[in-house]
């Protein structure tokens, strides 16, 4: 493998013996004048996954570093984050792109012209580009182009008040050789939104409207069967982790907290569940006076909210009379 290695693949894996022949062959495919490795980390996988990724392997001499784990690396809590960790720990080249084991890449060009767009813009330290969105037999769930325009550009400051906006295979950021990860890093359950906020820092982030890739939604995959209420509970965990390390930013992070307990009661609400929807109405006030946070909308609301549905869940579980 060359040593002038502009770009990193970072190609974290587990279990997708479905998927992995497409997935590395769009990266193959890429056409660059830049020489570029692709690094993948299989997390112990259970099927064929590893034969899979070998066939592709043995037909590109030079081009891969296999990161074959004797056991899974878990955390339980947090499925293929120390894999992915590797993998990056793993990377030489000035910037990363990442393509998980089950999505893949379309356009062939995808690299070059991420990789120009940051040698020319030294101000920003990101870019990400649309993606489709299909289901395991690519049915087309939603195109990104539906979703309406992301902003041009955006900072560290969105990605903290509205989460992570970046799909998985878009991405493409210069390299921060962390090798050392900080303590909130492990505690955060989405890995790839961490290594984001590790990697932008105070340099902008660049959205190009172009849809480069596929993202897949199937039961295994990381995402695809939770609910609204659990990936915002797991949002406000990482958030809460990162008020102390980014505290300069604690008016977005709380702003960004409360929406996401508003969100959840508003679920609760919708599905009749009085008794879940005065829980979290209340965590939401505790959240408010623990933290000082005054928020600029809602309070007054909340607060009759949390009286209604008081009255609402004591009336539905009064017992009846004889």
């Amino acid at each position: 493998m060359s040593s002038n290695i502009l770009v990193s693949v970072i190609v974290p894996t587990y279990n997708h013996q479905k998927y992995i022949q497409q997935c590395l062959q769009g990266i193959v495919a890429q056409q660059t004048n830049f020489n570029f490795e692709i690094i993948v980390g299989d997390d112990f996988s259970t099927d064929s996954n590893r034969e899979k990724i070998m066939e592709i392997v043995i037909k590109h001499p030079g081009k891969f570093k296999i990161l074959f784990h004797n056991k899974n690396l878990g955390p339980k809590e947090f499925p293929g984050k120390n894999n992915s960790i590797e993998c990056v720990k793993a990377a030489t080249g000035k910037y990363l792109a990442f393509c998980e084991g089950d999505d893949y890449w379309t356009d062939k060009s995808k690299l070059q012209k991420q990789a120009d767009f940051l040698e020319q813009n030294p101000d920003y330290n990101l870019c990400y580009h649309k993606v489709a969105v299909t289901t395991e037999n690519e049915e087309i769930v939603f195109n990104a182009a539906d979703e309406g325009t992301p902003k041009d550009t955006t900072t560290i400051k969105d990605l903290l008040a509205n989460g992570n906006y970046i799909h998985t295979p878009s991405v493409f950021y210069r390299n921060p050789f962390v090798k050392d990860f900080p303590n909130w890093y492990y505690k955060m359950s989405a890995g790839d939104f961490a290594l984001y906020l590790l990697a932008v820092k105070d340099k902008k982030i660049k959205f190009l409207p172009e849809t480069m890739a596929v993202y897949h939604v199937h039961s295994q995959g990381q995402w695809g069967a939770k609910s609204h209420v659990e990936n915002y509970k797991k949002e406000i965990k990482s958030l809460l982790v990162i008020l102390e390390p980014f505290a300069e930013y604690k008016q977005i992070i709380c702003n960004a907290i409360y929406d996401r307990y508003l969100s959840i009661a508003g679920e609760y609400r919708t599905n009749g569940d009085a008794a879940e929807t005065l829980k979290i109405e209340l965590k939401t006030m505790m959240f408010c006076l623990r933290s000082g946070f005054q928020p600029k909308r809602n309070h007054f609301g909340l607060a009759m909210n949390v009286i209604k549905d008081y009255f609402t869940h004591k009336l539905k579980t009064k017992p009846t009379r004889a």
